[in-house]
């Protein structure tokens, strides 16, 4: 599936974005938000001027809004959490590791062997009771001898649960020592980015505005789909379709119809009085006749936008499946200090 969208993606970006090569300014001042298309991305980053912005980016929601002015070329340094490799312990962590090893190790010797001495004993009386003699010699001093060694394979199970009760303390507190941490710099951010456990990615911005950022997975970094965010692309009280499906869709709602060739997109404004509910049909077109699609519900609010994707379903490639977000209008000051 993955694979399919980023064929989708890499041919719909185009005619998507509809941006030349080359930034039209080599200086914008932009405002920007975020989401990602496939997994989230909790470790994110960005370079303005001299600092590394931080941001984590979900699949659910867009972040929060970011300010950025310089270059036209945005570039992203995202970490994979997957590929990323853990702090080396410290050496003294390392001793109280190895200490920990050692006496659990022990302790699963001694405790195996204690379990089978117990049974060889068991076995050694129940035999002695069945012949119905009396024991030998031999067998007196051959069941001193185990009792002998069960009570040293007791002692030393307790000793070693003492050890093994010290050393995982040990660890404990040693682990829970905050590492020394240099203060991050861009140099270290820019040796970082080059390593295959931090893909980078850019994002070309042509003028000022507000933008939608949408990430996506691309072999082993992403690529960015930019939208424009303004009232006339996209406002609030209205759902915003991008057809991703390979056929042209039709979206039929309270007497409007809204066709989409692949690869393309278009909005929707919500008719009827506010709070109340709307009815989306969505089926893909063919030369014969309409095929069968869905059928979406939506509230609607005016502070509320819906963002859906169109996409194929691999079982049925004349279906068509889908994937909203919805985005609700960030308070205003004046709601905010009521």
């Amino acid at each position: 599936m993955r694979l399919l969208l980023t064929i989708l993606w890499t041919i719909g970006v185009v005619s998507l974005q509809a941006q030349p090569v080359k930034p039209d300014r080599d200086h914008v001042s932009v405002r920007f938000r975020a989401m990602s298309f496939d997994d989230p991305i909790p470790e994110a980053s960005y370079l303005s001027g001299e600092r590394l912005h931080r941001i984590d980016i979900p699949t659910d929601s867009f972040t929060s809004e970011q300010t950025y002015a310089g270059a036209g070329n945005l570039r992203f340094v995202t970490i994979d959490l997957k590929s990323k490799k853990p702090p080396s312990p410290s050496p003294a962590l390392q001793n109280a590791l190895q200490r920990l090893r050692r006496a659990q190790a022990a302790t699963l010797q001694i405790s195996q062997e204690h379990e089978q001495t117990m049974e060889f004993l068991q076995k050694f009386q129940l035999r002695t009771t069945e012949d119905n003699r009396k024991p030998t010699s031999g067998d007196l001093a051959q069941l001193q001898a185990l009792s002998l060694r069960l009570q040293e394979l007791a002692a030393a199970l307790t000793a070693n649960a003492k050890e093994t009760e010290e050393a995982n303390l040990t660890v404990l507190r040693l682990e829970a020592i905050p590492e020394p941490t240099a203060p991050p710099t861009v140099q270290s951010a820019l040796k970082q980015s080059a390593l295959p456990s931090a893909p980078t990615t850019e994002c070309t911005f042509h003028k000022d505005g507000n933008y939608l950022l949408i990430f996506y997975a691309a072999g082993n970094g992403y690529q960015i789909m930019t939208l424009e965010d303004n009232n006339d692309a996209f406002p609030y009280g209205s759902q915003q379709f991008i057809n991703l499906t390979g056929l042209t869709v039709a979206v039929v709602a309270e007497e409007v119809r809204l066709t989409l060739k692949s690869n393309t997109r278009g909005t929707l404004l919500n008719k009827g009085p506010d709070f109340g509910y709307s009815l989306r049909q969505i089926h893909a077109e063919s030369q014969d006749a309409p095929l069968s699609g869905r059928t979406l519900r939506i509230l609607r609010n005016p502070d509320l936008r819906t963002l859906t994707f169109l996409l194929p379903d691999p079982d049925n490639p004349q279906s068509i499946r889908y994937r909203s977000v919805e985005d609700v209008r960030p308070p205003t000051v004046d709601k905010a200090k009521r």
